[in-house]
């Protein structure tokens, strides 16, 4: 048994608390569990309940054996001094505060309703379901997901606005040039998001201005720094790209990235690294003050024009430097934008909101994620065959998050979805 099945047994009262007596044979009547602590210290605090006719206010600690308080250390830490309550399924010993008091413990061991035991075992400690709540989610009710989603939705922004936050450091608090990074990561997607990512932080964001009067300086700042002008063809565009990009180099003191950052293999030709630089480089031709412009932008369909780019010319009959191919149109697909919208703008605009204070922007933040259509993962994948229908991108990224936080670290108790289940089956 898992020490969270006592959390959700003593924050659901799912225990005959008739008679309920301490260790010590002092009797004990509950008036307030108190609240959850997901943090660190006592696992529930702002709790009250009466020994002897005595009122105690406090904290409560939950173990499966006494002596977890003593493996824990728990006796150094000054903040389980106001412990008045130690909840255990095995009374193995006493426990004392740092004054040597002893703290009242009750046992739970043949006090918690056995089926509760009998189902958590079956739904949630079951090593063959990813899902274990999956087959009742039919007859769940709708608001307890939709509840649990805007909870990991959240949950989602606050971590990503944690790690905007530290990023936003090493640009010395430049939310432009922070911004330019992680649309550059994004533009890689997943296999090249981490080169194209270094590909901005090593092109400043301010020679990039400086040079976005013409495109083709642009284009040669990107493949040049890239590394991916070490070719061979005599292509006219290739030849002004290296003239340009020789001028720059030397202008700018400039350092070219090791070509072979960057992956091709197991691509299809369109998500290529050279196309996606391509659309990066149109977007930052076209696009000044791009930072600004999302979060001034009024509706998800202006905010998805932004990113509505193509590469140059030359693209439409290449894939690479080297060979041709036949006249493709090289343009951002709107699946494409979405995931730079959802995966970067949408978090960094909500980041910037929280750190101005901006509460509009803020919730036009999140609207935004519920008006665009839901993503296509393994995630959704799973739910999909128990018929569950994902309405918008706000809730396929809640479930990312719920897989991530909760399901594949066997938290179930800690959901209130798995905590529904397990209380109506």
């Amino acid at each position: 048994m898992k020490e969270d099945f006592l959390h959700f047994v003593w924050k659901e009262q799912l225990f005959d608390s008739k008679d309920l007596k301490t260790e010590e044979g002092h009797s004990i009547k509950i008036i307030e569990k108190g609240l959850y602590n997901h943090h660190a210290g006592p696992d529930f605090f702002n709790c009250q309940i009466m020994i002897d006719n005595i009122t105690w206010a406090g904290n409560i600690e939950i173990h499966i054996r006494s002596s977890d308080w003593y493996r824990h250390k728990h006796q150094e830490d000054p903040s389980y001094d106001n412990v008045i309550l130690h909840v255990v399924l095995e009374h193995d010993m006493n426990v004392h505060r740092k004054d040597r008091s002893i703290i009242p413990t009750i046992t739970l061991q043949n006090k918690f309703y056995q089926e509760s035991l009998s189902r958590y075992q079956r739904f949630f400690l079951s090593s063959s379901m990813v899902y274990p709540c999956r087959p009742f989610l039919e007859n769940l009710d709708k608001k307890i997901i939709e509840e649990m989603f805007y909870v990991s939705l959240k949950e989602r922004l606050e971590s990503k606005n944690k790690i905007i936050l530290e990023q936003l450091k090493q640009t010395n608090n430049n939310w432009d040039e922070s911004f330019y990074h992680l649309l550059a990561k994004s533009f890689g997607f997943k296999v090249n998001a981490v080169p194209l990512q270094l590909l901005a932080e090593t092109i400043p964001l301010s020679i990039i201005d400086r040079e976005s009067n013409e495109l083709l300086k642009v284009e040669a700042l990107l493949f040049g720094v890239g590394g991916l002008l070490q070719t061979t063809t005599d292509a006219p565009y290739v030849i002004k790209l290296k003239r340009e990009f020789a001028n720059q180099q030397n202008k700018y003191n400039l350092q070219s990235l090791h070509p072979a950052i960057w992956k091709f293999g197991k691509l299809r030709p369109s998500n290529f690294p050279t196309i996606r630089i391509a659309q990066f480089a149109m977007l930052l031709y076209k696009q000044k003050r791009i930072f600004k412009r999302c979060i001034n932008a009024s509706t998800l369909e202006s905010l998805q024009s932004i990113f509505s780019t193509e590469s140059s010319e030359f693209w439409t009959t290449h894939f690479h430097f080297e060979k041709s191919s036949t006249i493709n149109s090289k343009s951002l697909g709107i699946e494409s934008i979405n995931n730079i919208v959802i995966n970067a703008v949408i978090p960094f605009c909500y980041s910037y909101s929280k750190q101005i204070g901006n509460k509009n922007l803020q919730e036009k933040s999140i609207q935004w994620l519920y008006q665009i259509k839901p993503e296509k993962n393994k995630y959704t994948e799973i739910w999909e065959q128990s018929n569950f229908k994902f309405s918008n991108a706000g809730e396929t990224q809640a479930l990312i998050e719920l897989n991530n936080m909760y399901c594949s670290k066997n938290k179930c108790m800690h959901c209130k979805i798995g905590a529904t289940v397990m209380k109506m089956q």
